[in-house]
């Protein structure tokens, strides 16, 4: 009722509600979010609307300023057009500087850090080139996903606030937000409205829905993150190291039969997509098609040729507990992420070293 007032005072006859909503609409459309997962505009069932929009940074104004708040942004959505600076004003690269962002997209994954030197480079000379900062904050954040530390974090936070100010709040770069969100500060709320918000911009982008449903999954909202996902599990086309990650998300589901599908009719020259392959064989209790697999896994590994007799000599139980093992010994040492560590000490039988983790 404030808000009507303020905005038209001398409109009884006219449907005041309905204006209302559609400029609320406008409004949330201009900002780039909406109402499900709201940042700025809260809707207040019954009463209206709150502004939160700096909730997170400083205390919440006092009653008397939200309403001037929502009253005036209410005002500027009929007649202003609210944007960021625009992304583009600076000059953007040349065909060689685009050149080199290629033939450091090629050094990225087997070279990390020289590509992240190269493109400290490339983006010190130009600032503007937003696909060379989407991909240093990508390196950022692969780096932190390895080895977690606050100079990483640091490293990650910066590397997406410049892509922003390049490329503006892109899906690309609220997904990635919204990852170092949930894992650096433990924001959940936060993570979720971000990872909301690029899928309202771009609704098949893979990296939001895996990392929204990842986060429902985790927080017990099984049904939610399964809808979530969804559409990536039925979609044709997705490469092995995406069919990979969806097996392991079924996994972590306990749907061990869908993550078979997901990865077992896939490359078998996949490293990623046998181990998923094999977890998902052992969890359905078929040891003796898990032992196959698992003398892929050695094979692509390049075990010794003990490790592998060890697996194929003895029954199937005996030969598959010597694959747990040597996957422990060979993997668990060097996994940076706790959670997976943790797992593979447990399937092993270790269970004071997974509770350690």
């Amino acid at each position: 009722e404030q808000l009507r007032s303020q905005l038209w005072p001398h409109a009884a006859k006219i449907d005041t509600g309905r204006r209302l909503n559609t400029a609320m609409r406008a409004l949330r459309e201009t900002l780039g979010e909406n109402a499900e997962a709201p940042v700025f505009i809260e809707t207040v069932r019954g009463r209206g609307y709150r502004w939160i929009g700096y909730s997170q940074a400083v205390a919440r104004p006092k009653r008397s300023y939200l309403r001037r708040s929502a009253v005036l942004a209410l005002s500027l959505a009929g007649v202003l057009f609210v944007a960021s600076a625009q992304p583009g004003s600076l000059p953007g690269p040349n065909a060689a500087q685009r050149a080199r962002l290629v033939e450091i997209a090629a050094m990225a994954e087997v070279a990390p850090h020289a590509a992240t030197d190269a493109l400290n480079e490339l983006t010190a000379e130009v600032p503007a080139y937003g696909r060379a900062q989407i991909m240093r904050a990508e390196l950022a954040m692969t780096q932190w996903r390895a080895l977690s530390s606050s100079a990483r974090v640091a490293d990650a936070r910066s590397a997406i606030a410049n892509a922003r100010d390049a490329l503006g709040m892109t899906a690309d770069v609220r997904a990635l937000d919204a990852e170092l969100r949930l894992g650096a500060d433990w924001d959940w709320r936060g993570a979720e409205r971000a990872y909301r918000l690029a899928l309202a911009a771009a609704p098949m982008h893979l990296g939001a829905r895996k990392g929204l449903a990842w986060l429902l999954l985790n927080d017990a909202r099984e049904d939610e993150a399964l809808a979530v996902i969804e559409p990536l599990l039925t979609q044709s086309g997705l490469s092995p190291s995406n069919r990979a990650e969806l097996g392991w998300f079924l996994l972590r589901m306990r749907r061990a039969d869908l993550a078979l599908a997901m990865c077992g009719a896939s490359d078998a020259e996949h490293f990623n997509l046998l181990t998923c392959t094999h977890t998902a064989q052992a969890r359905l209790g078929d040891t003796a098609e898990a032992r196959v697999t698992a003398l892929a896994v050695l094979a692509l590994a390049g075990a010794d040729a003990a490790t592998v007799n060890a697996v194929r000599a003895g029954s199937a139980e005996t030969g598959y507990a010597r694959f747990l093992d040597w996957r422990t010994e060979r993997f668990a040492g060097s996994n940076g992420q706790w959670f997976q560590r943790a797992q593979l000490y447990a399937e092993a039988g270790r269970g004071a070293a997974a509770l350690d983790c």
